[in-house]
């Protein structure tokens, strides 16, 4: 494996998000997206200004965006709008959202895409999940009765198998089939290590790449919970005995990363594998997409804007590190991390965005 420079620019701003969504490279500064050609980071188009990307899909080139609110006659108001970011153009309204009716957690799916709802009468909450299609039209409508307001949801790589997670830690599956409704199942167990507050909920909930795991992190409980979609029970492993800055799914194993280390541990059971020592200081790290690899940026030196950045990628399988690139001396501060098997983007703290080409 062999990482090049792609392509390197300068956006106005700290690049604070970084999304590979096909051709394209979205990238969030200040209140800003910017939407860049994936090969030389040509300028393509900008979203409205203070409007964001909920969810992206990179095999169809589209984004879930949310505008910016504003008030109408008193109420605050905003939209979820389906965009295609191969053209930078918005393509339908998916909802018109107000405080008491309002699309949250968004996430796409192999037909369309998944929204939780929720709506406020009487002062009672009530939360949904929506299913919607590739050109935004809703297709169904589950309501998740006795749910205390759902925070993340994922859907199955398939499409056919909902998670939520609810703020006291408790969460659901909801499972489609052709011709038959919905039908719904509590997971056994809690989320370690949640709070009530936004700052120490459900970070990340996510799919592995068979549907047979589920994964939720706190990132600042530095806990990971697994169950399996099979029994809906929690699933013991090696990362309830690990210290956590952040956890991902690779291949059959779950990636626990803890500060400058990388450490694997079986979804089968089993010891975690030995600790892979990084290069010198914590950093960012992300699957490359292919069941196999990690990529981990870093800094060589001190933790400090001035040191200079690595990256890094490993095999997880091997416990070995596989390829490596210094950056210019000009590219300092890494804020935001993305990759695929093919490319690696990173934004920096300076607004400078880079692209890594991995052959």
């Amino acid at each position: 494996m062999k990482l090049t420079l792609r392509a390197s620019t300068v956006l106005p701003g700290p690049a604070h998000g970084i999304l590979l969504v096909g051709a394209r490279v979205a990238v969030a500064t200040g209140e800003r997206w910017f939407l860049r050609d994936a090969t030389r980071l040509a300028a393509v188009a900008a979203l409205p200004r203070g409007a964001g990307i909920a969810a992206a899909d990179a095999a169809r080139m589209q984004a879930v965006v949310t505008t910016d609110s504003k008030a109408v006659r008193g109420v605050q108001r905003w939209r979820d709008e389906l965009w295609d970011l191969a053209r930078g153009k918005r393509l339908a309204t998916l909802a018109e959202n107000h405080p008491d009716d309002n699309w949250g957690s968004v996430v796409f799916t192999a037909g369309g895409g998944l929204a939780t709802r929720r709506r406020l009468r009487a002062g009672k909450g009530t939360d949904s999940l929506i299913r919607f299609d590739a050109t935004g039209a809703v297709v169904d409508e589950t309501t998740l009765t006795g749910a205390p307001m759902v925070f993340r949801i994922a859907a199955s790589p398939d499409g056919t198998i909902a998670a939520h997670a609810y703020f006291d830690g408790r969460g659901g599956l909801v499972a489609y089939t052709d011709g038959k409704p919905p039908r719904r199942r509590k997971l056994g167990g809690r989320i370690t290590g949640i709070g009530r507050d936004h700052d120490k909920g459900v970070s990340d909930l996510a799919f592995d790449a068979t549907g047979a795991y589920l994964l939720a992190m706190t990132h600042m409980g530095s806990r990971a919970t697994v169950w399996s979609t099979a029994t809906g029970k929690v699933v013991a492993g090696a990362w309830t005995k690990l210290g956590l800055d952040d956890a991902f799914f690779v291949g059959d194993a779950l990636c626990a990363v803890n500060a400058d280390t990388l450490r694997r541990a079986p979804l089968g059971g089993g010891a975690a594998g030995k600790p892979l020592k990084l290069a010198g200081h914590p950093g960012l790290a992300v699957p490359l997409g292919d069941d196999r690899h990690v990529v981990w940026c870093g800094a060589t030196a001190r933790s400090d804007d001035k040191a200079l950045r690595v990256v890094e990628v490993w095999d997880l399988v091997r416990g070995v590190r596989v390829a490596a690139l210094k950056h210019p001396a000009n590219l300092r501060g890494v804020w935001t991390l993305a990759a695929r098997p093919d490319l690696i983007a990173l934004g920096a703290k300076d607004g400078r965005v880079t692209l890594i080409a991995v052959r």
